[in-house]
């Protein structure tokens, strides 16, 4: 048995060795996929820099430093962002609804993201959407790979026209090549401002299915549980209060 002192300094010894490894660790880094799409997810060109924000983005920062994890953003359109995480070539998107399909290949953080309501948008002087009835026989545009509800996703009273993303939605509405265009309703409010000389908001409101930060089951983040941290740091903001007052930075 060693002597008291002994047993010390092997302690000690120890302790510095694994701080010693510790410093000289490559910090996890995490690759996350994001499209414009504000105030969820905000890509902001500034020079040769490319800023990115919003609700979705601030949300994973903070859980990400609170788990000691680093982030690399890439900026695609949704659907390319669905792509990549069926591919395993990123880690984790912002914001996906939850499906069957997308659950083959995607792991849902078990802490939901507030559920956003959909909008309906038409022309200036269009009639009043007031029911998914009233859209019979119309073009609404929907973003390509987006999900909204189980009764707009299976109606075929109407047709639905993809697009990339809802800016060039909101200006093909503007130009009368389609008559309505369904969208979250922060972001609506948001290209609401913009466009507000040609188009106006419909009476027409569907509730939002909750959205979620996905991972990609094939991405190594998944598969050696390296998550995890950030699970638990999702699950203290929620019961800190730091998601709402993220969100209310974004809404207020």
């Amino acid at each position: 048995m060693l002597p008291p002192l002994l047993r010390l300094l092997s302690t000690v010894l120890c302790l510095l060795c694994l701080a010693t490894f510790s410093a000289g660790a490559t910090p996890l880094k995490i690759t996350i996929a994001v499209n414009h799409s504000p105030p969820y997810r905000i890509v902001e060109k500034l020079g040769s820099e490319t800023n990115y924000s919003g609700y979705y983005v601030d949300i994973i920062r903070e859980a990400c430093k609170r788990s000691s994890i680093e982030t690399n953003f890439i900026n695609v359109p949704f659907r390319r962002a669905l792509f990549l995480l069926e591919r395993g070539d990123v880690d984790l998107m912002l914001g996906p609804n939850k499906t069957e399909k997308r659950k083959q290949y995607m792991y849902f953080l078990e802490t939901a993201l507030p559920r956003e309501d959909k909008s309906f948008y038409v022309q200036k002087d269009a009639t009043d959407i007031q029911s998914l009835e009233g859209l019979t026989g119309k073009t609404v545009g929907v973003l390509r790979g987006s999900t909204y509800t189980q009764q707009f996703d299976t109606a075929r009273h109407f047709t639905k026209l993809k697009a990339t993303n809802y800016s060039g939605l909101f200006r093909m509405l503007g130009k009368g090549r389609i008559d309505a265009v369904i969208v979250p309703s922060l972001l609506g409010k948001y290209l609401e401002k913009k466009y507000s000389q040609s188009i106006k908001k419909s009476s027409l409101i569907l509730e939002g299915r909750p959205s979620f930060i996905a991972l990609s089951k094939f991405s190594n983040f998944y598969k050696t549980q390296g998550y995890l941290p950030l699970e638990k740091a999702l699950k203290d903001m929620e019961r800190d209060g730091t998601l709402y007052r993220i969100r209310n930075k974004y809404t207020e």
